[in-house]
């Protein structure tokens, strides 16, 4: 555009970047050219969380950090900061950057839960969740249990211990139930003379020695 012959300060601003000025001289029929490099503004974010060992996400995209994470030099504005890990509900908020600023955001994961409920027959079975006995017998209702993969283990005295594995999910009841199986053997009863009626624990079996 023509502009009087004389003397400029010229200013450049960009959001997020610092202004710019250069002082130029313009002279008759003359084409004064200026160039700008404009410096981006930055900040840091720290993404904490407990517990530690989520996965950090800016505006939807994964930075490949885990909690708790410095993230230096990160241009300046408005981010939504997500974090996420295994068992946990995700979490996000909105965070304002500023130039030259750490700006800090802490994370309280909340643990995703659901409701195991292990029956067996014949009841009264102690539960083993992944070899650890809960001090439950069957049937039993285990609530608020941690999501995930457990092996489900019976035992009863005079049955053959039970297993299954198992995937509980959030705010699901993942029944299990188990058919045991007794525990047999012989008994092989002789007298002399044979042909004594055998008893066992004072109940006539209907059977005679020896047969």
């Amino acid at each position: 555009a023509d502009k009087p012959v004389g003397t400029y300060n010229v200013t450049v601003e960009l959001d997020g970047y610092d202004p710019a000025t250069e002082v130029v001289t313009l002279s008759k029929d003359e084409t004064e050219e200026v160039s700008f490099t404009l410096v981006q503004q930055l900040g840091t974010l720290q993404i904490n969380s407990t517990p530690v060992g989520a996965a950090v996400y800016l505006n939807g995209t994964a930075t490949g950090d885990l909690t708790n994470a410095t993230l230096a030099d990160k241009p300046v504005g408005t981010y939504n900061v997500t974090v996420e890990l295994d068992g946990y509900d995700p979490a996000t908020e909105i965070v304002t950057l500023s130039k030259d600023e750490t700006e800090e955001v802490s994370f309280t994961l909340v643990q995703q839960l659901g409701t195991l409920q292990i029956n067996s027959t014949p009841s009264g079975a102690a539960v083993y969740l992944n070899g650890t006995a809960t001090g439950d017998l069957t049937n039993a209702t285990l609530e608020d249990k941690p999501v995930g993969t457990y092996n489900v283990t019976v035992l009863k005295d005079g049955y053959d211990p039970a297993t299954e594995i198992v995937t509980l999910t959030k705010d699901e009841t993942e029944e299990v139930a188990f058919t045991l199986v007794q525990q047999l053997g012989t008994l092989q009863i002789n007298s002399t003379p044979a042909g004594a009626a055998v008893y066992l624990n004072g109940t006539a079996t209907g059977d005679l020695t020896n047969a």
